[in-house]
């Protein structure tokens, strides 16, 4: 079965996509998030939780000195928004990997529960500093005119 998608996504995870987003801030133009989990016993997650991956996807510059060009964006990222989603932290690193995966490459790696209902469910998230291979780009930055457009 393949990873899932953010459009996708159930209940126990909403809190932490939603705590992602309010932690990411762009700094020259709109950029879209993107998000990729396995739930627990899922082909793929050998844990006992949720595998939740999520990063930036790349824009489409259109006018200017860059057009045409597929950027990822700078950008600040306030880890600590993400923590306070967790109910609890048994661990947080940056890890560096061969990217051979859909959910590979550099990223910080948050392992802990969160609260859903009345259970505490494990996750083991990880924000990437890009998009995997093979990602579009289904965000166009207009430079000109400021204008974002979404494409599917």
């Amino acid at each position: 079965m393949p990873v899932k998608t953010a459009t996708e996504c159930i209940g126990p995870i909403k809190p932490l996509i939603a705590g992602v987003r309010d932690a990411f801030t762009p700094y020259r133009f709109p950029v879209q998030l993107g998000f990729k989990f396995l739930e627990p016993g899922e082909y793929g997650n050998d844990g006992e939780g949720w595998v939740i991956g999520a990063y930036p996807t790349k824009t489409r510059l259109v006018g200017g000195r860059d057009d045409g060009l597929n950027e990822l964006a700078e950008y600040h990222l306030d880890i600590q928004k993400i923590l306070d989603v967790f109910h609890s932290i048994r661990g947080v690193c940056w890890e560096v990997t061969d990217g051979s995966g859909s959910l590979d490459g550099p990223h910080i790696r948050v392992t802990g529960t969160l609260k859903f209902s009345d259970q505490e469910i494990l996750v083991d998230f990880m924000f990437f500093d890009s998009p995997p291979e093979g990602h579009g780009s289904p965000t166009v930055w207009n430079e000109e005119t400021q204008v974002v457009e979404i494409r599917s």
